[in-house]
């Protein structure tokens, strides 16, 4: 045995290492140029006979893509003269050839138990879409990666550090077993190193970096918070128009907004008086074409009594017309309004409630005032109902970001949220 490894050392790896010629840069170049060329060819023949390519698939053609072009930069920075280019292009055609042709290697079930449990296999978490849940659950996988790597570095620093000395089968297994720990480790090694050297002054910048960067996230979260202040959230991520659609928060209201604690003496009775100042503000987007009828209106966002699903208090329609209709209450005889908004976009709404008049604005801006008096002003009850949408496909639309206020927003809060939404899409 002794003999063999020393035949193997002395003998047949010189001879196998003289054998390899030392490559040219520009022919490193060219064959990799043609390579990559090749793999995009089979990689785009590939997807376009695979159904799946924008769907399940969508993950491992993304990452052979990027294992491709992290590859070819890493050729580019190489020192082309040593042999370990060879290596390197080896380890390309293999994890692309593994990922690509997994099916066809592994077997079906077992590709498919690989892909599932590192990218479909994910819990949906209460409270959550599954686009959330599915980031949550794949952070934590890519948690779980990070620690055993970290781990692994942390081993090879206590126990293995001196590996790189050893020769043969044993070193080469350490070395091959613990490469990105060790990369990991050295990193970190050389960052620390870097970071001694670092001029003092360069701590107090990075910290007034840090400051600045932190206030830029800090302020418009505090105003963000100040403009909600005294409100609360109906509904936050966009629903479609297309189906009807209860939402809770009618009894929070009515407990919290409507029956405040203000009493009024009358004679000697104290009386409790309903708060009737209120708001509501909720963002909507409606396609241009309907397939409405004339005089026809579909729901857009309906408060209103079980009795009453008609009008609301306040409520948003769309016409036929192609405008939206405002609806200030539900009491018989009540003003409301019509007009037209930009299509194909979030437009924000507010309804203003105060004791004897109603605040409409539009996008920040003030489109009417409607006077309430005491036949016309509506009146909150605890049987009421909140809905969005209706059951038809007549028009193509949604509405998020849904807010009741305990009391009337300034035009201050309303051009600051609209101000801070406008631009987001959904508005949230």
């Amino acid at each position: 045995m002794r003999r063999a490894r020393e035949l193997l050392n002395t003998v047949i790896i010189p001879e196998v290492k003289s054998i390899i010629p030392v490559v040219p840069r520009s022919i490193v170049h060219l064959v990799f140029m043609v390579i990559f060329t090749l793999f995009v060819v089979v990689f785009m023949a590939i997807m376009a006979n695979d159904k799946q390519a924008m769907g399940k698939n969508f993950l491992s053609y993304i990452i052979s893509f990027v294992i491709i072009i992290l590859t070819g930069c890493s050729l580019m920075f190489l020192e082309l003269k040593s042999r370990n280019v060879y290596w390197v292009m080896g380890i390309l055609v293999v994890s692309v050839s593994l990922i690509l042709f997994n099916k066809q290697l592994f077997g079906a079930n077992s590709a498919t138990k690989v892909r599932s449990f590192f990218f479909t296999d994910y819990p949906i978490y209460p409270g959550f879409s599954k686009e959330v849940s599915f980031l949550i659950a794949y952070s934590l996988k890519m948690l779980v990666v990070c620690a055993v790597i970290i781990g692994a570095s942390i081993f090879y620093r206590i126990f293995l550090n001196n590996s790189y000395k050893q020769k043969g089968y044993i070193g080469f297994i350490i070395q091959f077993l613990f490469y990105i720990p060790c990369l990991v480790s050295d990193y970190f090694a050389y960052l620390l190193k870097e970071l001694q050297m670092t001029p003092f002054v360069v701590y107090y910048l990075l910290g007034i970096e840090v400051v600045l960067i932190g206030l830029y996230f800090l302020i418009p979260y505090l105003f963000r918070k100040m403009s909600t202040a005294n409100s609360y959230q109906v509904l936050k991520s966009p629903l479609f128009l297309n189906h009807r659609k209860p939402l809770d928060g009618c009894k929070y209201i009515m407990k919290h907004f409507v029956h405040n604690s203000n009493k009024t003496l009358i004679g000697k009775t104290e009386i409790t008086t309903k708060n009737r100042q209120t708001a509501f503000s909720m963002w909507i987007s409606v396609n241009a074409t309907t397939q409405l009828l004339e005089n026809e209106k579909h729901t857009i966002f309906q408060y209103s009594s079980e009795e009453n699903t008609q009008t609301g208090k306040p409520g948003v329609y769309y016409t036929s017309n192609n405008e939206y209709l405002f609806v200030f209450s539900d009491a018989s005889g009540a003003t409301s309004f019509t007009t037209a908004m930009p299509v194909q976009k979030w437009n924000h709404v507010v309804f203003n409630y105060f004791s004897n008049r109603c605040d409409l604005f539009l996008n920040g801006k003030l489109a009417t005032s409607v006077t309430l008096d005491a036949l016309s002003a509506p009146t909150f009850h605890d049987a009421d109902s909140m809905i969005v949408g209706e059951d038809k496909d007549s028009i193509v639309g949604a509405i998020c970001n849904i807010n009741a206020y305990r009391l009337p927003m300034t035009p201050e809060q309303i051009a600051f949220a609209y101000n801070m939404y406008h631009l987001r899409n959904p508005p949230v």
